[in-house]
């Protein structure tokens, strides 16, 4: 009977080959990932960063209670962002020259005007789209009316009688007139 005989030597070295195709296997199949979608040429996801957000806020009134063409205007700005570089434009029309920068820089406020009757869209920007934000407002005529109906008519207008003089328009709208009391 024909018998192989492998010296001792000989198995110890094919026991390293084996464990070193196992370890390496197992290497290959860890480096391989964990997932089981089959696509392995799939790219990672692109991560976009939404603009921040600049709060513009009314000041003077709610946003849809403008009167006379002109509100008192805030935008917040984030940190990260300098009220310099922050852009305010009603329209085409760019109304930024209107705020004054808080001391902290974090706030801008001002006085924007010209609002066309109905409804303005204030819109802050910064120029690199690193930051945005927009409100409504509805700008009313300063006689009104501003959230309670049309006039009523017949109206009885007593501009005169009450000192101020003869009505400026078919509204009764008077003349600003200041009095002054000391007691």
């Amino acid at each position: 009977m024909n018998t192989l005989h492998i010296p001792a030597i000989a198995r110890s070295t094919q026991r390293r080959s084996r464990s070193l195709a196992g370890i390496t296997l197992a290497a290959l199949l860890a480096s391989c990932g964990g997932s089981n979608d089959n696509s392995s040429s799939t790219p990672p996801p692109v991560v976009v960063t939404p603009p921040a957000a600049l709060a513009v806020t009314v000041l003077s009134s709610r946003p849809d209670s403008v009167t006379s063409g002109s509100a008192l205007v805030e935008v917040a700005v984030p940190v990260g962002i300098a009220a310099s570089d922050v852009k305010l434009s009603v329209g085409s029309t760019d109304v930024s020259s209107s705020l004054t920068a808080s001391a902290d820089g974090r706030k801008l406020r001002g006085l924007v005007g010209g609002l066309a009757l109905g409804n303005s869209v204030l819109v802050a920007d910064v120029a690199t789209n690193r930051a945005h934000g927009e409100l409504t407002v509805v700008n009313h005529p300063r006689v009104g009316p501003v959230f309670s109906g049309p006039h009523l008519s017949p109206f009885e207008c007593r501009t005169a009688e009450s000192g101020l003089g003869a009505p400026l328009d078919a509204d009764c709208t008077a003349t600003t007139r200041y009095d002054w009391f000391y007691f």
